[in-house]
């Protein structure tokens, strides 16, 4: 929970425009952070399974810190994008080790079958995160503005890295290399056809989140001012953990699940566990359509 209470998070947007950034350039620095997040999951997940899942946790924290603290230190286009680099790569590590480190541990006590509903939880809880984030934001924003909320935001990164290093890990038996290990996790990818269409089914509701990060920009444009725009954009985070709920419980009751399992193309039997998470939802037209995407993400962590 901690490693989501962030409040630069319902800001940084508005922090970029108000550098004096153009839309275009915001939207590049998006369009690098979603390259980079993609680009980096296969080699950055089995790099996870390779060594350690934890210190893959606790390296996403301090690649998260890394990145906020250049946005405040150093603001402008450059700093945003290496920033956004940052900030990727440490999604990348930690996408997929939590939930394998949770996996792992219910497994060990025998309880593996409650891995949808507990993931469903977690999933919940960590966009429910966002509340005391935004308003964190407010008051941090109202206090010292965008330098404040910057460095207040590197301290909570650190803090969740440093909650990770006691996390428990379930020894596991001496895998391949970690080249051996990539290659076959790529080549799976290609070659089977559950394992493609899911990742594609979750590249695609991923592309439809990045609506969400101009969401603060609209609200903006709507007159709100920059303090209150955390609570503004409330919906978003109360929605998408309602997915989460709902997701949990199609997770844990496999007819429930089956009918995303066979749109995503996966074969019903729980194969090709995708490593995708998103951070809230789409505030499109309405918090609904955030979610259903909440909801499909959460069954396809599971599966």
């Amino acid at each position: 929970m901690l490693a989501d209470t962030v409040p630069i998070y319902p800001l940084y947007a508005l922090l970029f425009v108000s550098t004096g950034l153009s839309d275009a350039q915001v939207s590049a620095l998006f369009a690098i952070w979603s390259t980079v997040a993609v680009v980096a999951e296969v080699p950055f997940g089995a790099f996870a399974d390779r060594f350690s899942r934890k210190w893959s946790v606790v390296g996403a924290g301090v690649c998260q810190a890394a990145g906020y603290a250049l946005w405040t230190a150093l603001p402008g286009f450059t700093g945003f994008a290496v920033g956004f680099v940052l900030w990727g790569v440490g999604g990348a590590m930690s996408s997929g080790a939590v939930e394998a480190l949770l996996h792992d541990g219910l497994a060990a006590v025998g309880a593996s079958s409650h891995f949808g509903r507990v993931l469903g939880r977690v999933t919940a809880v960590g966009l429910l995160a966002q509340l005391p984030a935004a308003l964190l934001a407010v008051v941090l924003f109202s206090a010292g503005g965008f330098a404040l909320v910057g460095w207040v935001s590197v301290a909570t990164c650190l803090g969740a890295a440093l909650v990770a290093t006691r996390l428990p890990e379930t020894p596991r038996p001496e895998s391949s290399g970690y080249l051996a290990l990539l290659r076959s996790g790529l080549a799976e990818t290609v070659r089977a056809v559950d394992v493609r269409l899911a990742v594609l089914v979750v590249a695609m509701l991923a592309a439809v989140d990045a609506f969400e990060e101009y969401f603060p920009l609209i609200a903006q444009d709507w007159g709100v001012p920059v303090a209150l725009v955390p609570l503004a954009t409330l919906a978003i985070p109360l929605a998408g953990a309602g997915g989460g709920g709902v997701g949990r419980h199609a997770a844990a009751v496999g007819r429930a699940a089956g009918w995303f399992g066979r749109a995503a193309g996966c074969d019903g039997r729980g194969r090709a566990p995708v490593r995708a998470r998103g951070r809230g939802g789409v505030l499109r037209r309405v918090p609904a359509g955030v979610g259903e995407r909440g909801g499909a993400v959460a069954v396809a962590d599971h599966r």
